[in-house]
């Protein structure tokens, strides 16, 4: 299987998502701030599962 025919093989949406995603990651290069709350989702969101999985 050749490079090139990854590339043709490729759902657009893939190529959608990749664009967003270096989009927003060229945005975070540029700084600044962000508040506390939304900071800690994610990890909220990791100590939830971790909890749900000990019980």
């Amino acid at each position: 299987m050749s490079f090139q025919h990854i590339l043709l093989g490729t759902p657009i949406w893939v190529w959608v998502l990749l664009a967003a995603r270096v989009s927003r990651g060229m945005k975070t290069l540029e700084g600044g701030t962000a508040p506390l709350a939304k900071l800690a989702i994610v990890p909220a969101i990791f100590a939830g599962c971790g909890v749900c999985c000990i019980c």
